[in-house]
């Protein structure tokens, strides 16, 4: 009888992240070969040092102590890039030298979406896609226009401007009649009008979406956020600064945004093209088993 694979996902600030992958093993894991479990923290990878054969960290660019120690120790080294870390990994000649020291210790780069594959290319590092699943996208409901034409948006209390705030703000001072949901953070910490309604942390958005009319995603850079596949799963139409996304509208400056806002709101339609597309390429099913087989691969090297 085999030994059970053991991974072990690190990554400070990725719970969400982690969470989703673990639940994705569990849940296709049908002839019991893993094992799998999140360390938080220095102290949590050095106890459990003995307890794993792959380690793979999130946002784990500069993870370089622990990715030394698991190669000293005859363990595999995944490093998963997920968004803004392809922008710090390169953010001057300091951090891309280490980066690239790094590297030389990773056994498999892999990144959320396409585009951080090719933004990773021009420094040396070749990585394979890999796209944290949505659980049962293709069940997920979708729902008719709301009654009122309200925005969904994501800003979290810090580093709030990276995540379009001054985008956001402008849009309610110039548009007092749509009312903008914010998830992530509260009116303690950012701009306060009538029309900015400050939800927190919520652990479940099926009520926000029910209301939502189009998502905003104003970031400066991005991977493969999840809100954005959920709210396409969901027939939402989606407004997405970054860069070019199937089935969303790509709008650069803030007119640009401001006018695709506008048009929308003049002719809103349920994006069933979106959510079927998103149903079909992001397969609950087919990425859970894929992530099962790149753990196969690493971990037996070609050898079963």
């Amino acid at each position: 009888m085999k030994k059970k694979i053991r991974i072990a996902l690190g990554g400070a600030g990725t719970e969400t992240h982690v969470r989703s992958i673990i639940e994705t093993v569990n849940d296709f894991d049908v002839k019991h070969e893993f094992t799998i479990s999140c360390l938080p923290s220095r102290n949590a990878y050095f106890t459990h040092l003995h307890t794993f054969d792959i380690y793979q960290e999130l946002f784990g660019y500069h993870a370089t102590t622990r990715y030394i120690i698991n190669k000293m120790l005859g363990k595999k080294n995944i490093c998963f890039w997920i968004g803004s870390d392809v922008l710090l990994a390169r953010a001057d000649g300091k951090a891309l030298r280490r980066t690239l020291f790094t590297a030389k210790f990773v056994d498999l780069q892999l990144a959320i979406s396409p585009n951080l594959v090719e933004e990773l290319k021009p420094i040396g590092i070749h990585a394979s896609e890999w796209m944290i699943p949505v659980k049962n996208i293709e069940a997920l409901p979708i729902y008719p226009l709301p009654d009122t034409f309200a925005v969904l948006t994501y800003l979290p209390d810090q580093h709030h401007q990276f995540y379009g705030s001054a985008v956001i703000y402008q849009l309610a001072e110039e548009l007092p009649e749509i009312p903008f949901m914010v998830i992530g953070g509260n009116a303690a910490n950012q701009k306060t009008l009538p029309n900015l309604q400050y939800l927190g942390w919520v652990q479940d958005m099926e009520s926000i979406y029910k209301r939502t009319s189009v998502l905003i995603r104003a970031t400066q850079h991005d991977g493969c956020a999840r809100m954005i596949t959920e709210a396409l799963a969901r027939g939402i139409n989606v407004i997405f600064k970054a860069h070019k996304r199937p089935f969303c509208h790509h709008a650069v400056t803030y007119n640009q945004i401001k006018k695709t806002l506008l048009s929308l709101r003049e002719n809103l339609w349920v994006n069933e093209a979106g959510a079927e597309y998103v149903r079909r390429t992001y397969q609950y099913e087919k990425l859970g088993n894929q992530l099962l087989d790149i753990y196969r691969a690493l971990h037996y090297g070609g050898e079963r």
